[in-house]
């Protein structure tokens, strides 16, 4: 039983992974804020209460097991520029080398970047889930506010984006790329869109047809957003 949210369950099977455990069963005990790999995996969206543990005990007992898709992420250098800075190539990234919800690189990174500062610098007044939500609030309000310029762009900090051998240009105006592994997403949102029957169209693109999503379909979905407010809508599908 994890008892945490997102980032608490991330390391319990970094864990497992490094001590290479076999049979492992983990159901969530939502404790964070988004609670977004408590809500994929059917255990809920905020903490059920001391009273209801021993449900969820009882549950675990009888739930059939089903399979999670785990990825392992490698960061390497680029040769050019670390021979500039005289530094060792090809290095590993391995402070949190699974991933098992989703990695983004952008506006909403960057939010979550300046929340959890706050959190690490004055941990006792982050203890409220109301509260985080909150203060995520007045950190993305805060960006929204800043002038064009001063926001965070993917295509002046991304060079090239292959996706299943394909070079993708990345529209000038995307603010977030997300790599999604399961179908929710910054508490709940679902960027990917809601997909009724086999497939559907993307918000921005009659060429493409979108599937449901599923936490063991062996694949991965890659999202552009256009801003914060744009969640659920007039994003970019590959």
């Amino acid at each position: 039983m994890v008892a945490g949210g997102d980032g608490t369950f991330s390391w319990v099977c970094t864990v497992v992974e490094e001590k290479q455990l076999a049979n492992v069963n983990l159901i969530v005990i939502p404790l964070g804020s988004g609670n977004d790999m408590s809500r994929a995996l059917g255990w809920g969206r905020k903490y059920p209460g001391d009273s209801r543990i021993p449900k969820y005990v009882d549950w675990l007992r009888k739930a059939p097991p089903h399979r999670l898709d785990v990825w392992k992420l490698v960061a390497t250098e680029d040769p050019a520029k670390v021979a500039a800075a005289s530094t060792e190539s090809d290095t590993e990234h391995s402070a949190r080398p699974l991933m098992c919800n989703y990695l983004s690189f952008g506006a909403d990174a960057y939010v979550e970047l300046k929340f959890n500062q706050l959190r690490w610098k004055n941990p006792d007044k982050y203890k409220s889930r109301i509260g985080n939500f909150k203060a995520h609030l007045k950190v993305g309000t805060k960006y929204m506010m800043r002038p064009r310029k001063r926001k965070f762009f993917l295509s002046d900090h991304v060079e090239q984006l292959t996706v299943d051998g394909e070079v993708l240009n990345l529209p000038t105006n995307l603010q977030a790329l997300i790599i999604l592994n399961i179908p929710s997403y910054g508490a709940g949102t679902q960027p990917w869109g809601s997909v009724k029957g086999n497939s559907q169209s993307s918000d921005l693109s009659t060429d493409i047809r979108l599937s449901a999503m599923y936490v063991n379909d062996g694949s991965f979905e890659i999202i552009g957003l256009t801003g914060l407010p744009h969640y659920g809508k007039n994003s970019y599908v590959w």
